[in-house]
């Protein structure tokens, strides 16, 4: 009669060693807390991402947690989630570093002081075609990733466009949802409701999107439970910066400003290249894209070579010239190779 007693239990746990994430972990406290008894009725629910079209969304990946000493027992709400789970993390599984938290309580700490819900950062311009390695290596060399290394194992968004954004919810309590949006012919935002992207409450997001200099294809939505803003991330046609919303802390690191005449040369020294001049016989532009980057160990001033439309610009190619070298921009290892003096 005891050994029939045990097998119910221990069919169980079987069956939970097949489940992943968050599931197993709560249908294994279910388990505990009714004290072993054999009811197999308890329901057990999984947990699964939100599919968006045109897009594709990234858990952060995970660090291993801290050791525990011998004497400590880790019950299973405390262990890290299997690291080939594809379900993504619950928040209380997310392990930080030291060195990530302390960055991260910093920013939250002037996000609140500035009187405002969410941080969001522009961190440049990428390939449109980057995947996520791609995406996790630009963040991991960029200096917003230095100053703020809990971007680097941040949740990931990606979307179409190319443009890359950090949003950092200003407290635990504040929660980031993801809308796809479009522009009407009239002028007019218009949103898909029907697919919401959303995060944990106090989840970090980077976010790839944006095909068009005019507008926005992504919407974010920030709330706190009471207050809530809706911001369509991009930068400003005035001064290439990101745009001014109600509610939204600015962390972007900007380079310093460049005089026109550095502009001017260094676009005279891209028309010298053959390949740029056959492009744009070809009816392609060349515009300034008002960034920098740091190339081996110098400032250079980055272009975006593509078709110029009535009411928007489309980047095909980059370009950065700097220390008297024209680099162009490799999309498929997401490095700068230099193309001569110019």
């Amino acid at each position: 009669m005891e050994k029939r007693w045990m097998s119910g239990p221990l069919s169980l746990l079987l069956v939970l060693l097949l489940f992943s994430g968050c599931s197993a972990l709560e249908a294994l406290e279910q388990l505990k807390e009714q004290g072993g008894s054999g009811n197999s009725d308890s329901s057990v629910s999984e947990s699964v991402p939100i599919p968006s079209s045109g897009s594709e969304a990234s858990p952060a990946p995970e660090s291993a947690p801290a050791p525990s000493s011998g004497s400590e027992e880790v019950s299973a709400q405390e262990q890290a989630p299997s690291s080939d789970s594809e379900i993504p993390a619950c928040p209380e599984y997310v392990w930080m570093t030291e060195e990530e938290d302390t960055a991260l309580l910093a920013l939250r700490d002037e996000i609140t002081r500035s009187g405002n819900l969410v941080g969001i950062a522009y961190m440049g311009y990428v390939d449109s075609e980057s995947g996520e390695v791609d995406l996790r290596d630009y963040v991991a060399h960029s200096e917003l990733g230095n100053q703020y290394p809990f971007l680097n194992t941040a949740w990931l968004w990606i979307g179409e466009g190319d443009e890359l954004y950090a949003i950092v919810p200003g407290s635990e309590n504040v929660t980031i949802t993801l809308f796809s949006a479009d522009m009407t012919q009239s002028g007019e935002y218009m949103v898909d409701r029907s697919m919401p992207i959303e995060g944990f409450p106090g989840e970090v997001q980077l976010v790839k999107c944006n095909v068009s200099d005019l507008y926005s294809n992504v919407l974010v939505s920030v709330t706190d439970g009471n207050e809530t803003i809706e911001v369509y991330p991009g930068l400003s046609m005035e001064d290439g910066r990101l745009a001014r919303d109600p509610g939204v802390y600015d962390f972007s690191i900007y380079e310093t400003e460049i005089g026109e005449a550095e502009v001017q040369d260094a676009f005279d020294q891209l028309l010298q290249t053959e390949e740029i001049q056959m492009a744009m016989q070809q009816g392609m532009s060349l515009m300034y894209t008002d960034t920098t980057e740091m190339i081996n160990g110098q400032v250079c001033l980055v272009f975006a070579l593509g078709t110029d439309h009535d009411e928007y610009f489309v980047r095909e190619a980059y370009y950065a010239v700097g220390g008297g070298l024209i680099y162009a921009f490799d999309g498929i290892y997401g490095v700068w190779t230099a193309l001569g003096v110019g």
